[in-house]
């Protein structure tokens, strides 16, 4: 029997995204600010801004979710697939969905951009996903550094 599938996002699959995405936050005591609506925008609007993937078991109960999005990398040589989120179920860790839902994501990024990588980011203190990713293969970048403009700054650099 099988114990989950796959699915690429739907506009019907939204709530269920919603409901991974906030439960991926609290775990990772983040706030949870994006709204159903900006989330369906940012998934099915002409131009969309990322994709979701999604495993449901047999009874269609929520085990994964992931939201992937381009990304171009000079260095690399290529465009690549950049997931901003990817959260598992407590009781599905181990059971080998989360490599599933990143072998997912890696031929979808591939259909879609002919991407040559997937890059990630993981709290430093989340030595369970580290290990995780360092077992696939993911490489710590030491001289990277992530660096965000949000806010009133970003309103200010885009002219608002």
């Amino acid at each position: 029997m099988e114990r989950f599938r796959l699915l690429d996002a739907t506009p019907a699959h939204v709530p269920l995204l919603q409901a991974g995405l906030a439960a991926l936050s609290a775990e990772l005591g983040d706030p949870h600010r994006i709204e159903e609506g900006v989330l369906h925008s940012a998934l099915f609007a002409p131009k969309p801004a990322c994709h979701g993937v999604l495993a449901l078991d047999a009874d269609d109960a929520l085990e994964a979710v992931a939201l992937f999005s381009p990304v171009v990398s000079t260095s690399t040589g290529g465009a690549g697939a950049y997931v901003s989120d990817l959260w598992v179920a407590e009781h599905m860790r181990g059971s080998g969905l989360g490599y599933a839902l990143l072998c997912h994501v890696a031929q979808r990024a591939q259909t879609f951009w002919q991407a040559r990588f997937i890059r990630l980011v993981s709290y430093a203190h989340n030595m369970g996903a580290r290990g995780f990713y360092a077992r696939l293969g993911f490489v710590e970048k030491g001289d990277d550094l992530v660096l965000q403009l949000s806010g009133e700054a970003f309103e200010h650099l885009e002219g608002t």
